[in-house]
Order: structure tokens, then C-alpha cells, then sequence
């Protein structure tokens, strides 16, 4: 875990993003849900991260607004609805991605 951890630091600080607080919350909660498998649904993402789905939300809509998480496929959510899931963004060419040490 200790290497994801400081690949989220490394990524967030080259983007300028605080790594303290709810965002960095929500990265390590999708680099895991990405590991899990499971579907990085705005739902889900709070609810694995322990917040408010609101809370989560915010934290979403400023990582995407910096950068670091853009809209990934639309998938059927666990109340049939479709729904918009997440993803880090790809490094460019030359960047450190978040999964290289």
C-alpha cells in the first residue's frame, strides 16, 4: 500500500493538489476500487471512502476541474440507472504515472 501511497503524492503534488484531506481520500479510494474491480460510480466512491455522497461529489467535481479524474464509461449503477463512472487520467508521454514507482 505504501507504494500506491506515494505515487498518489508524487502524482498530486506534480498537479498541485493538496494531498491532505477529502481529495487525497478519494484517489487512494479509486487507485483501490480499481484494484477491487469494483465500479468507480459516484455512489460507490463514497461509500467506500466513509462520506457523505455530496461530500464525495465536490471532492470529485475538483479533481476532475485540476485534472486528475476524468469521466470514464457510463455503467448500470445498483439501482438500474445508468451512471458515470471515474478514472485517473492518464500520464502524458514522459509523465510518472500513479502505478510506476
Amino acid at each position: 500500500m505504501a507504494k500506491r501511497d506515494n505515487a498518489v503524492t508524487s502524482i498530486l503534488s506534480y498537479r498541485g493538489v493538496d494531498f491532505k484531506g477529502k481529495r487525497a481520500l478519494v484517489i487512494q479510494t479509486l487507485l483501490d476500487m480499481k484494484f477491487s474491480g469494483e465500479v468507480t460510480s459516484r455512489e460507490n466512491i463514497a461509500k467506500n471512502a466513509g462520506m457523505k455522497e455530496s461530500s464525495a461529489c465536490g471532492r470529485i467535481n475538483e479533481l476532475r476541474h485540476l485534472g486528475v479524474l476524468e469521466i470514464g464509461v457510463d455503467v448500470r449503477g445498483n439501482s438500474g440507472k445508468w451512471v458515470e463512472t471515474y478514472k485517473l487520467v492518464e500520464a502524458e508521454p514522459g509523465q510518472q504515472t500513479l502505478l510506476q514507482e
